[in-house]
């Protein structure tokens, strides 16, 4: 069904669907079948996004992070934070979090034996 549907000539893969099962069975199926191949997932959580990366998806991102982005640039705007200031520690969190998630999802691929 992949080579069907192009993946043979695709630059990537994102999967964004409602069942995170589903997800993590199509990024192995992807994985397996094409190991250079970017794959981009939506999660729930940061724990969904630790077992996605740990299972081969090149990315992902937690459904809510973008909101929590934008209320904790607001909340510090509205707490008189400068807009360069709000940013900078906005994009630090970030930053740091999305490299505990990957230092995480790094252990766990090399021996807790997660699965979709």
């Amino acid at each position: 069904m992949l080579r069907f549907a192009g993946a043979d000539d695709a630059k990537m893969v994102i999967f964004v669907m409602d069942h995170m099962e589903s997800i993590g069975q199509a990024v192995v199926a992807v994985r397996e079948a094409f190991p250079d191949l970017p794959i981009y997932t939506r999660a729930w959580d940061a724990r969904m996004v630790q077992r996605l990366l740990s299972l081969g998806a090149t990315y992902a991102i937690p459904e809510t992070m973008p909101t929590a982005v934008q209320l904790t640039r607001d909340v510090l705007r509205a707490a008189g934070v400068s807009k360069q200031a709000a940013t900078q520690l906005v994009n630090e969190s970030h930053d740091s979090e999305r490299r505990e998630i990957e230092r995480t999802a790094v252990t766990d691929k090399e021996g807790s034996g997660i699965c979709c």
